[in-house]
């Protein structure tokens, strides 16, 4: 028994330097002849990828790159997910043009609903009785103080044809008091004019904002009456569809 435990010593030890220089085969038992020590080695381990660690890692091949290098997307979860993100993209085109419509549908009923109208204010004071009624009493009550202007001109222009005809033949003193009471009239007259205009300015504001107080109660109650949303006093462009001022100045004449 000694002599087959020594003969399977050396003939595992000569196999064991044979595979050394040469890559061993694997083999599931011993072979016939061998002793349990120089049975065969077991199959060496493959590292991660296929290729034996003592070998090294294989040479790559460049249809293998080519493969490698392709877009994930051609790959199964990349051609499902494009599909999913188009899908998101045309669902939220779709709602949003669905909100347009009904946005836009909502403006378009919200303008036919509302009710709108427009007064002219220069007509009302123009044409309306309070206010031709109120021109009336600013005429009567400043038409003294207008003739008294008028007067004062005609009295200065006189004064100044003579001296036109007459200076010539006028002595130095009749020409100097011609010439002063021109300037006298002259600056009467200035006095009296800005006086005119500013007093006529005065009364015509009063007398036309209680035409307007007048009128803006007219307008109040037209509205109430007649369900308007909006009546406007200016406007850059209105339809005489909506211009009730016509409406205003009957009810101002009425009352």
């Amino acid at each position: 028994m000694l002599k087959n435990v020594a003969s399977g010593l050396q003939s595992g030890a000569h196999r064991i330097d044979r595979t050394s220089a040469q890559e061993p085969e694997c083999t599931e038992g011993a072979h016939e002849g061998e002793s349990e020590i120089g049975a065969a080695l077991p199959c060496p381990l493959a590292a991660p990828g296929g290729y034996d660690r003592r070998a090294g890692p294989p040479q790559a091949d460049e249809h293998d790159s080519n493969k490698t290098d392709a877009s994930p997307n051609q790959g199964r979860a990349g051609v499902l997910q494009q599909p999913v993100k188009e899908t998101s993209k045309v669902r939220n085109l779709l709602l949003s043009f669905i909100g347009f419509l009904v946005l836009f549908h909502g403006a378009q009923v919200a303008a036919q609903e509302l009710k709108i109208g427009f007064v002219s204010t220069e007509r009302v004071f123009r044409e309306a009785v309070p206010a031709v009624e109120a021109m009336k009493r600013l005429e009567k009550e400043f038409k003294p103080r207008e003739d008294e202007i008028k007067k004062i001109t005609e009295q200065a222009r006189v004064i100044q044809l003579q001296l036109e005809k007459e200076g010539m033949t006028m002595s130095a003193s009749e020409r100097r008091t011609s010439e002063s009471e021109l300037g006298r009239l002259s600056r009467e007259r200035q006095r009296l004019e800005r006086e005119f205009r500013e007093e006529l300015n005065l009364r015509k504001n009063e007398e036309l904002a209680a035409v307007l107080q007048r009128a803006n109660k007219v307008i109040q109650e037209i509205a109430e009456k007649e369900k308007f949303d909006l009546i406007l006093q200016e406007a850059v462009y209105r339809s005489p569809r909506v211009d009730i001022t016509d409406k205003v100045i009957k009810a101002l004449s009425g009352k």
